[in-house]
């Protein structure tokens, strides 16, 4: 089975090892690509070559810099490793339409070697109700397209309710139960929607600027969920003057931290 996601990363070398492709329709968003699906792009091509030099290499961190949008042209996607040592690989990647003189979307991430370590937990997950007993989302806004490529089911947290906090939780996998690994994850750390949204009654201008992961699980880690639901736990601190901030913790079923993520946007709203 080709799953929605990887139909929509194809990608072809052309003569100056770039990568051609283009923008998958799936993941669209109000005017062009969803955020989650760029970094997706950049999480597998860094990672492609990253395991070219040293197959043992996992990642452990990704920013993702928005630098402008993106529409329908045909997409370029650029990688460099900026050092490679015995543990850790350093690089860059970026994103631009065909025949653009810039990128508009660049990547850093950091790869490394796993091994057993002594180590802590200073945060438990969240009790919650299993995923099968919570209802599926039905997004309203049907002109954008990739909520659907996803299985959501909010615990806590209603859009656009003008509620007193930010914080939602939230299960979700993907629809078509694509197994878990690092980039469908590097996709699934976007699906939060945007703070504001949880504040305000109606949807606002909003784009995300600069999001940054940090990825605490293992490959095998992944594989060991599979297809299974994991819990988003996303809340924002502020929002003010322009910009609004989020973070968001990610679950195994079973209680594992997988991953965490940051990220600043831009947002439009009247005083």
């Amino acid at each position: 089975m080709t799953f929605v996601l990887d139909r929509g990363l194809v990608a072809d070398r052309d003569a100056d090892g770039l990568r051609r492709m283009q923008p998958d329709r799936a993941y669209w968003n109000n005017i062009g690509p969803f955020g989650g699906w760029t970094a997706a792009v950049l999480m597998k091509a860094m990672l492609e070559d990253a395991r070219a030099l040293a197959p043992e290499m996992q990642p452990v961190s990704q920013t993702v810099d928005y630098m402008t949008g993106l529409k329908d042209d045909p997409l370029l996607v650029a990688t460099a490793c900026d050092r490679a040592g015995r543990s850790t690989q350093f690089w860059t990647a970026s994103l631009r339409a065909a025949g653009a003189p810039t990128a508009a979307v660049r990547s850093t991430a950091v790869f490394g070697t796993r091994r057993p370590t002594g180590g802590y937990a200073e945060q438990a997950m969240p009790e919650v109700p299993a995923a099968d007993r919570v209802d599926r989302l039905d997004f309203p806004n049907d002109r954008i397209a990739w909520p659907a490529s996803y299985d959501m089911r909010v615990v806590e947290g209603r859009l656009f309710g003008r509620a007193d906090s930010t914080r939602s939780l939230t299960w979700i996998r993907d629809a078509d139960r694509r197994p878990l690994d690092f980039v469908s994850l590097a996709a699934l750390v976007d699906t939060c929607f945007p703070r504001p949204y949880y504040r305000i009654g109606g949807p606002t201008p909003f784009s995300t600027i600069s999001m940054t992961s940090y990825f605490h699980a293992t490959a095998n880690d992944l594989a060991a969920v599979d297809d299974d639901f994991i819990l988003v736990d996303a809340s924002g601190k502020t929002a003010g003057r322009g910009f609004s901030d989020q973070h968001a913790d990610f679950w195994s079923a079973d209680g594992q931290l997988l991953a965490v993520s940051q990220q600043v946007a831009w947002y439009d709203l009247p005083e």
